[in-house]
């Protein structure tokens, strides 16, 4: 999986997300890298609300998304 596009935004999941970058860019996984949002159901369930319809979400602290993403993932 290649990375298309990177966005450092303290909102996470957005408008501007979800209704620009998803469908100009043909988004299949949207991933949020933050160690706090991670470990919090709340946050999380809010997140997974906000991700459009088709289009996977992965919630991960940065240690396991760099790991993830420096193994291809």
């Amino acid at each position: 999986m290649a990375i298309i596009g990177v966005r450092i935004d303290g909102r996470l999941i957005h408008g501007q997300v979800v209704n620009l970058w998803t469908t100009k860019l043909n988004i299949g996984r949207i991933m949020v890298v933050d160690d706090e949002v991670a470990t919090n159901a709340i946050e999380k369930s809010g997140l997974k609300l906000a991700t459009p319809a088709g289009v996977k979400l992965s919630i991960l602290p940065i240690e396991k998304a760099a790991a993830n993403i420096l193994a291809g993932k």
